[in-house]
This record gives C-alpha cells, structure tokens and sequence, in this order.
C-alpha cells in the first residue's frame, strides 16, 4: 500500500525556526524579568505556543516518513509515541495559554506526567525489539510499574498526601529505565549504529531535559538563588528536549548509508 511521504528536511527548518524563536525569546525574558516568577510566566505565551508547535511538528514528521520508515513495527510505536508526547505537552501548555483553564492546572500537570510515562512505556517497548516484528513484552518494564503500583498504594493508604510527588516518582522509574534500555541498544541488533546513536543521545538529552523540569519546579521567592537555578533550569528545558524529540524521530529513518 502506497503511504504519504514528506521528506523530514521539509519539517526541520520550521522546527530550526521555532526553536530559534522560542530560545531567544526565553532568555530575553529572563534578562527581563530577572528571577521573577510570575513575570516569567507572563511574558512566555508566545515561547509556549512556538514550543508546543515543535512538538506537534517532530509528530507530523514522524507520521510522514512514508516509505523512509525503517518498518511497519517500528514505524507504528514512534507514531503512537509521538502523538502521546502531543498530548502530554498539550496538557503541560494549556493550563499556561488557555486561561479558562488554569484553575486546573494541578490536573493538568498530573495527566501529563502520566502521558508521558506511556510515552516511557513505547520507547522502552520500542528499544528492546530485537528484530522487525519482535513484540515481546520487555522484563524491565516489571520496575516501573511495580514503582508505579507502590506509589499508587502509598497515596491510597494516606502515607503520602502529595499525589504530585507520587506520580513524579512512578514517571521517574519509567524515564530511567527508557535510558538504561536506550543505551544498550545496539546490543540487540534491530538498529543500524546511525539509529542507534540517535536513539541513545535522544533518549540523554530527554533524560537531561526532565532533570531540568525538576530542578525548574522547585521554585523560591523572587531573586533568591533558588528561584534563579529554576528560571535557568527552565529554559533549558527545551533546548535539550528538542533535538531529543528530533533525534527519536528520526531513528525511525531508514539508513540506507
């Protein structure tokens, strides 16, 4: 069956622009506002809606590789993770450019560390095929979700009250074991070297980039050096999450070198 197909340059110039925009944009803000929270919140709508712009684009690109995927198999996960991390960068944005929608904004953050975690769970599945039509269910996913299954009986049972945390927790199991699974990837022998590594270095700077979220969440009162590791954490985010987002995309790119 014959399938759409766009070539992925034909996506990565806009992307090049956007990330360009939003980058600038972020750390003239900060030059701005300084370590100001709220300043910093309100001068970012522009860099929000360019990001999640990004992040709907890698997706396109990657649903449009056509006959350039490596395999039916392999093609139908990376879609199916990138529509995820759609949605999930939905869920973190809209609660910061739809006001109608920011008295739920805990919600929000909490659907989209979830999302996320089934973005983990693809890649993990993804990254341990050994062959073209290997889906086999993968042994390390059992540490996650038993993470995940403890942090769920914790908060059920009031030992924990902040759900936020828990859920932290159960995406951080999943993310750690997507890297450990990312950098044995040529071990298993279903990727070329070039695929490989776009694998591996994605899967570290997406590692770096929620180490940056974290450290962006613990936010202090305005100009205290807490709030001034945030605000730089911040906007560092993106720029590790978006060559990550690109590199993954474009494993599923079959080399022909």
């Amino acid at each position: 069956m014959r399938t759409c197909s766009l070539h992925p340059k034909f996506f990565l110039w806009p992307i090049a622009i956007l990330a360009t925009g939003f980058v600038v944009g972020d750390w003239f803000s900060f030059h701005q506002c300084g370590a100001v929270e709220q300043c910093l919140v309100d001068s970012c709508y522009w860099q929000n809606f360019a990001k999640f712009s990004v992040t709907v684009l890698v997706a396109l690109m990657t649903f449009f590789f056509g006959n350039r995927r490596m395999g039916v198999l392999d093609h139908r996960l990376l879609k199916a993770a990138m529509a995820v991390a759609v949605l999930a960068d939905f869920c973190f944005k809209a609660t910061l450019n739809i006001p109608c929608l920011g008295s739920y904004h805990e919600f929000f953050v909490l659907a989209g560390l979830s999302l996320f975690s089934v973005v983990q769970v693809l890649f993990i599945i993804r990254h341990t095929r050994e062959n073209g039509s290997d889906f086999t269910f993968p042994k390390i996913l059992y540490i996650p979700i038993f993470v995940a299954f403890f942090c769920a009986s914790l908060r059920i049972v009031g030992a924990i009250e902040k759900t936020f945390i828990l859920v932290g927790a159960a995406y951080g199991a999943f993310l750690v074991c997507s890297l450990i699974v990312a950098l044995r990837i040529q071990k298993n022998g279903a990727y070329s070297t070039k695929n490989s590594r776009f694998v591996k270095y994605g899967m570290i700077l997406f590692f770096c980039c929620d180490v940056c979220v974290g450290l962006s969440s613990a936010t202090g009162p305005d100009y205290s050096t807490r709030e001034v590791v945030a605000s730089i954490a911040h906007n560092l985010t993106w720029i590790f999450y978006t060559p990550a987002l690109v590199l993954l995309s474009l494993s599923g790119v079959r080399d022909n070198s």
